[in-house]
């Protein structure tokens, strides 16, 4: 570690030009070549694994992903001329788009019924891929949206939704990782009291995160990432990044009290804390990889993701944060005007309000402990409310257009439409195609199911499937 640290002391300009250089590069590289992202979750010996497995089989034009093109009107019905002179050349047009199969109008008097609201002011054409989501490329849906945003009828509201027009929409932090960004600068102000100690840990934190983020975004083109891969990845590159450099600079700020020299100071906190961050880093490193032990592929490149982050915020907390250290930190330990004045004055140091704290927790041990746990409780209790399951277009930003797509079936249809159940059907010979019919009458009488399509029997003969509509949305309890 010694031997690292001194040659980024010696060398930091050339570090600090190799960090910026390869940061922006991966950047402008990654940029370039876009963001690919695929979800491909797949649970092994699960029964909706087998269904899916069976869809793909007897389904090999149809096996993909399936989206919508949702439309409502203020005026009229969905019959009107100038709606439906807007909306079939669309649909014709998305039919003839690569990798669609085949799209079912709402104008189909056969298979389209159930896509028309009771008002029939709201309907939804389904479009068939011929691929899942996570074998098309991420530009797949582009075109349908540019179709889409390409209608502008008085009155009329269009819409895609869908995992590949989701994937097409492409990537967005949004404002969490900037708010999560400001609250660490402010923590680090109240603790360090100096601007330039706070924004240390934050700068090797954010070469770390912007080269891991870019990075990450070239490897969606290797391997299958889900599209919140970098969100999960910043979210934990940004917490351990800070809380690495935050080590090295708490302790480099020590070793100078005592030695007075900038350079001997960062050396041991590098020999000591850098040590620590390396073996914290590693372990975590280690830690995330463990997600491959769970046979769920979805999580592969979730985990991948964060290693990439977690390594590059180490490897910059343990390179360039020395370096700027040896350039910046006779600033850190700059005493300030009030400390100067009271050393010139012969009076003895302020103590800190940490160590005035430490004294309060020593004298009052008891209350505290039962204080701070009363509180952890309070923090824990809503746990036992909480539900874990997949989120859904209900979830995305509102000015998405798969956000508007799922509130217009929403409004128009019912919550449940948003999320339709396959009902997947081994079929022999024609007593099992007759036998569907008490299945599929079984399913309707069924308490908060909305609808029930009609079968739809593969090529071969062999499987049917029947799509069923929950009442309840997607994420509800109830479904």
């Amino acid at each position: 570690m010694l031997k690292i640290a001194r040659w980024c002391l010696d060398h930091r300009k050339k570090v600090v030009v190799i960090w910026v250089l390869v940061a922006v590069l991966t950047t402008v590289i990654a940029q370039a070549a876009g963001r690919n992202y695929a979800t491909n979750f797949t649970l092994p010996g699960t029964e909706s694994q087998r269904a899916l497995n069976l869809l793909k089989r007897e389904f090999p034009t149809q096996g993909g992903d399936i989206d919508t093109i949702v439309f409502h009107t203020s005026s009229g019905t969905i019959y009107a001329p100038h709606v439906r002179g807007a909306i079939e050349p669309l649909l014709a047009r998305v039919a003839r788009m690569s990798h669609v199969a085949t799209v079912v109008s709402p104008y189909n008097s056969v298979r389209g019924r159930l896509q028309v609201s009771p008002d029939r002011r709201t309907a939804f054409a389904s479009i068939f891929y011929d691929k899942p989501p996570n074998q098309l490329a991420q530009s797949t849906g582009t075109p349908v949206l540019d179709a889409v945003h390409g209608v502008h009828v008085p009155g009329l509201r269009v819409a895609a939704g869908g995992q590949v027009i989701e994937n097409a929409e492409g990537f967005s932090v949004g404002p969490a990782t900037a708010v999560g960004a400001l609250a660490a600068l402010v923590i680090l102000l109240i603790t360090f009291g100096s601007l330039i100690a706070a924004g240390m840990p934050l700068i090797a934190a954010a070469f770390g995160l912007v080269t891991g983020v870019a990075i990450i975004g070239l490897l969606t083109h290797v391997t299958a990432m889900p599209n919140v891969t970098t969100e999960l990845a910043l979210m934990i590159g940004l917490g351990v990044g800070i809380d690495y450099a935050l080590f090295i600079v708490t302790r480099f700020r020590e070793a100078h009290g005592r030695l007075g020299d900038v350079r001997e100071s960062v050396l041991e906190a590098m020999d000591t804390s850098g040590r620590a961050v390396l073996l914290a880093g590693t372990t975590v490193v280690i830690a995330l990889l463990g997600m491959f032990v769970t046979g769920v592929s979805f999580m592969y490149g979730l985990a991948i993701g964060s290693v990439i982050a977690v390594l590059f915020t180490m490897l910059a907390s343990l390179t360039l944060l020395p370096a700027l250290l040896s350039r910046f930190g006779a600033r850190l330990v700059r005493p300030t005007r009030a400390a100067a004045r009271r050393e010139a004055a012969g009076k003895a140091p302020r103590e800190s309000f940490w160590r005035r704290w430490s004294e309060v927790v020593r004298a009052h041990p008891l209350i505290l402990t039962v204080a701070a746990l009363a509180v952890m409780v309070a923090i824990v209790i809503p746990v036992g409310g909480l539900r874990l399951a997949n989120s859904d277009a209900g979830n995305d930003p509102a000015n998405t257009s798969t956000r508007q797509a799922y509130d217009l079936v929403a409004k128009g249809f019912g919550p449940g439409f948003n999320g339709p159940l396959s009902l997947v059907a081994e079929i022999h010979g024609r007593s099992g195609a007759a036998a569907l019919r008490p299945v599929g009458s079984a399913v309707r009488a069924t308490s908060d199911v909305a609808a029930v399509t009609a079968p739809r029997i593969s090529p071969s003969g062999a499987v049917a499937v029947i799509q069923v509509y929950p009442r309840s949305a997607p994420q509800a309890v109830a479904t």
